[in-house]
């Protein structure tokens, strides 16, 4: 599937920068990741952002979400992949996280609690994250003194375990697993139209550059950030950067752009496109 030299790296799609970027690219796509993921079926999607920030307030810890999906429903679907078994030990707790920052952005004031909509954070694991073998662990909210007594508060959380052997998950689900590790035995019309996108942005020498860059340049802001305490605002505008110059290498509008509800007006997207014009004319003067 890949062709990776010495000289040349090559990013398979269990990197969380070609995950975002094939997944925001193509929302079908990720659509039909979700509903293999959770055995359900989706009339359409309405949003698909690849390294979503949600920061409600300054004094609290921001996160940035792999892919953040809304569908037609108002549903919100986390995608997360984890390619580093670091700091498996507080998954649940940084799903816990996540699903707060996400209730905090998207409940209104005045909101019914019966109107929150239901959120699933997704983690999508080379390693085993609890090493009990599981294809699939699922986390709901329950009762201790009765696990029979179901507590409806509309948030999943899914933790999918890519090494593990394919006992009670879908045929679909399987053989995606199995994409995700880097195994070649079966394939699906997902999983195909998967590697041809990883294929293309593989072979996008712009991305490359860029995805590069970025890690630089956000390594950079971090190492600032430790040093000056001044973290957030730097990394925020970084990612924001690129993900707009993904989104204008993929042919998207700045209407499209700004329907992805990342960014506070169209002037501020106005002025990433300048600067993406210029990037573009330099190097191509080069």
């Amino acid at each position: 599937m890949n062709s990776e030299t010495p000289e040349r790296k090559y990013y398979p799609i269990s990197n969380d920068k070609m995950f975002a970027a094939v997944l925001a690219s193509n929302p079908d796509l990720a659509q039909q990741m979700i509903e293999t993921i959770l055995d359900i079926r989706i009339d359409h999607v309405v949003c698909v952002n690849a390294q979503q920030i949600l920061n409600y307030n300054a004094n609290v810890k921001s996160v940035r979400f792999d892919v953040y999906i809304k569908d037609q429903a108002g549903v919100i679907y986390d995608a997360e992949m984890q390619a580093s078994p670091k700091n498996r030990r507080w998954l649940p707790k940084q799903s816990r996280y996540y699903g707060s920052l996400i209730d905090a952005e998207t409940v209104k004031s005045g909101t019914s609690y019966k109107d929150i909509k239901n959120t699933y954070i997704i983690f999508i694991c080379t390693y085993d994250p609890f090493d009990e073998g599981l294809a699939r662990y699922t986390g709901k909210t329950m009762c201790v003194e009765d696990p029979g007594v179901t507590m409806e508060d509309g948030i999943t959380h899914i933790y999918l375990n890519a090494r593990a052997v394919r006992k009670n998950v879908s045929e679909e689900l399987a053989v995606l697993l199995d994409y995700i590790a880097g195994k070649e035995e079966k394939s699906s019309e997902l999983t195909d139209a998967l590697q041809r996108e990883v294929n293309r942005y593989n072979k996008d020498e712009d991305w490359r550059h860029w995805s590069m860059t970025f890690e630089e340049e956000l390594n950079e802001a971090r190492e600032e950030g430790r040093e000056e305490g001044r973290k957030e605002g730097r990394q925020e505008m970084l990612e924001s950067i690129f993900f707009a110059f993904s989104m204008f290498r993929n042919g998207k509008s700045d209407e499209e752009l700004f329907r992805t509800e990342r960014f506070s007006s169209m002037e501020e997207i106005r002025a990433y496109r300048d600067i993406w014009k210029a990037v573009r004319q330099s190097d191509n003067a080069q």
